[in-house]
């Protein structure tokens, strides 16, 4: 199995379709419903995770207004293949952590409360269901992991909170 980051918005197709087949728990049998959210999560994926010209930052008007060293602004799309068939996916990006709260696309301002501040989330996480409770996710994660350090946020894999959410692994950015 390779995990590797996604760049090219053309991949995410793939992938899109993918993530609406292995996400949620009933499957989707209209075709026209299936379409549609393959195009919606398709849009979220590169808008969110790949951005303009494929390099893997989309950032969102808000996100662009802070300075690239707070890290805000950060993404990306990784995809777990195996004979090269898409396996799982994740999307990592950096948000205003507010009060414990993830917030969506807001900037830090001056007269924020003690506590806000910048930080990673991972989202939309899939595994193929027939290879769940295989360890893919986990792999899927300790890529996460690398691309959050190279970021600058430390990671804490010792079960306490970090100032962010933890999974079942332990983790806490």
């Amino acid at each position: 199995m390779q995990v590797s980051r996604v760049t090219n918005p053309a991949d995410a197709i793939e992938i899109s379709e993918f993530f609406v087949t292995s996400f949620w728990d009933a499957p989707i049998t209209k075709a026209k419903q299936k379409d549609q959210l393959k195009s919606e999560v398709y849009r979220d994926l590169t808008t969110r995770y790949i951005g303009k010209g494929g390099a893997g930052g989309g950032a969102s008007a808000a996100s662009a207004r802070i300075p690239a060293a707070t890290g805000m602004g950060k993404s990306a799309l990784l995809v777990a293949k195996e004979g090269g068939k898409v396996i799982g996916c994740v999307g990592l990006e950096t948000r205003v952590i507010r009060e414990g709260q993830v917030t969506k696309f807001e900037v830090v301002g001056k007269g924020d409360a003690p506590g806000t501040s910048i930080g990673p989330v991972v989202a939309n996480l899939a595994v193929d269901r027939m290879l769940r409770r295989k360890g893919i996710g986990k792999k899927i994660l300790a890529e996460c992991e690398k691309i959050v350090k190279g970021w600058g946020f430390q990671v804490r894999r010792d079960g306490r909170r970090a100032g962010m959410g933890e999974s079942e692994g332990g983790y806490g950015w």
